[in-house]
C-alpha cells in the first residue's frame, strides 16, 4: 500500500489482471452468523468489512461496503470451495486482533482510520505477524479485488458499480 500509488489508483489497475471466478454456491445458516452472511460471525463480519473499506474506500466510487465485499468473500467461505479458506479466515481474524489490542488496546473495528491502515501496513510488511499476517493480508486482498471487480452473480460488484469505474461494459 505505497504512498505514490493510491489505493483506488492501485485497484483500478489490478483489475486489468482479474480472472474470470468459479461459480460458487451459498447454503447453511446458524443463529451467531452475521446479519446476511450464511459464514461469519458479528465480530468476524464487522472486521472484513472495516479490512475491505481499508483496501477500497469510498469516494466518488462506491467502496468495499456498498461493493458487497463481506458478501462475496462470506460467500467464497461458506461455498464449496471454502474449507481451503476458512481456517486461514479464522486465524487471520485473530490475528489482527490480537495485533490491534497489542498495539492500540482496541480491536481492529474499534480503531480509528489511521490506526487500522497501520495494522493491514504492518500485517502487508510481514512486522506484525511475520509470514502468517503478511498470507493473510494477500488472500484477503485477493478476495477483497475479486468480490470488487467480479461477476454480480457471485455476490459483489452489486449493479455492476466498479465495472461502469473502469468503463467495462460487461
Amino acid at each position: 500500500m505505497g504512498e505514490d500509488i493510491g489505493r483506488r489508483r492501485f485497484i483500478k489497475c489490478a483489475a486489468g489482471s482479474t480472472v474470470a471466478l468459479a461459480s460458487m454456491q451459498v447454503f447453511g445458516t446458524a443463529a451467531d452468523h452475521a446479519r446476511g452472511c450464511k459464514y461469519f460471525n458479528v465480530a468476524q463480519a464487522a472486521t472484513v468489512n472495516a479490512i475491505a473499506e481499508q483496501i477500497v474506500p469510498a469516494d466518488d466510487s462506491p467502496g468495499a461496503h456498498e461493493a458487497g465485499i463481506l458478501f462475496y468473500i462470506d460467500g467464497l467461505l461458506n461455498g464449496r470451495y471454502g474449507g481451503f479458506y476458512r481456517e486461514r479466515y479464522e486465524s487471520g481474524l485473530k490475528l489482527i486482533d490480537r495485533f490491534s489490542r497489542g498495539q492500540f488496546h482496541k480491536d481492529f473495528v474499534n480503531l480509528n482510520s489511521d490506526q487500522q491502515i497501520s495494522v493491514l501496513k504492518a500485517l502487508e510488511s510481514g512486522s506484525a505477524a511475520g509470514s502468517e499476517g503478511s498470507r493473510f493480508f494477500v488472500l484477503i486482498l485477493r478476495h477483497t479485488i475479486e468480490g470488487y471487480y467480479g461477476d454480480p452473480e457471485h455476490h459483489g460488484n452489486p449493479g455492476n458499480a466498479s465495472w461502469r469505474m473502469i468503463g467495462f461494459e460487461g
